[in-house]
Formats: C-alpha cells, sequence, structure tokens
C-alpha cells in the first residue's frame, strides 16, 4: 500500500512542479512520452510527459513505454525510491535482476534527474540538528 501511495504522490507533485517549478518545466522541455513504474506483485503507475506537463494514471499498462521501472516487490520499490541509501539498493536490485527497467535507459536517468528537480526535498536525506551545548 506504501509503495502505491508513493506512486500517487510521485505524479501528483510532479504534475504540480510542472506548473509551479521552471527548474523542472526546463527539464520537460521537449519531452513526449511515457514511462511506467511498478511492481511485479501488480501495484503499477503510467507517467506521461507531454507539452511540458506531466500526468499519471494508476494500474494502466502502457503498450509501449519509452521505459519501464520493474520491482520484484511494492518493498524494495518503497526502499529504492525513499531511503537515504536509494541509489545503492537500486543499483544492487539491477545486478541481482530484482529490479528491471525495460526500455531506453538513457531516459532513466533522464527521469532521475527530473525527480531530483521536481522534489529536492524528498530525496535529500535529512540532516540531524546537532545539539547546541
Amino acid at each position: 500500500m506504501k509503495f502505491k501511495l508513493l506512486l500517487l504522490a510521485l505524479g501528483v507533485m510532479m504534475k504540480r512542479a510542472s506548473k509551479n517549478k521552471p527548474e523542472f518545466k526546463k527539464v520537460l522541455e521537449g519531452k513526449d512520452m511515457t514511462f511506467e513504474l511498478s511492481s511485479v506483485e501488480g501495484v503499477c503507475r503510467s507517467y506521461t510527459v507531454k507539452e511540458d506537463k506531466v500526468t499519471s494514471a494508476s494500474g494502466k499498462i502502457v503498450e509501449d513505454p519509452e521505459f519501464a521501472i520493474r520491482f520484484e516487490t511494492s518493498t524494495l520499490g518503497w526502499d529504492a525510491l525513499t531511503k537515504p541509501e536509494g541509489q545503492a539498493i537500486f543499483m544492487r536490485g539491477i545486478q541481482d535482476k530484482t529490479i528491471r527497467i525495460e526500455g531506453n535507459p538513457m531516459e532513466v536517468m533522464w527521469f532521475q534527474k527530473a525527480v531530483e528537480k521536481a522534489l529536492p526535498s524528498m530525496l535529500q536525506p535529512k540532516k540531524k540538528k546537532k545539539a547546541v551545548a
């Protein structure tokens, strides 16, 4: 359930950022594609980038996405996308084939850059406040 909500929140936040964040709008310029994030368990969300805007749909498997990232489990998807060590989890998942990338891997790199522009605060590990002595 957490993974499904995460994918929904990602879509909402990217849609909002495409209206309000100039740096994100710039990343979207010239893109016209659909991509998918899903788990083998059946959680799926597709995202469409068109005319510098992002929309998303739940449970909709698209016929020919530009790329798809498929996680073996929803828990693995949650961990790879939310934990501070998510990049390491992602790379390990690619190596052991618990995370599969289908389609254009260059667009996956674009997606990572786009998400950083849309949601920078979500992706940064929270810094611990130092106690004042």
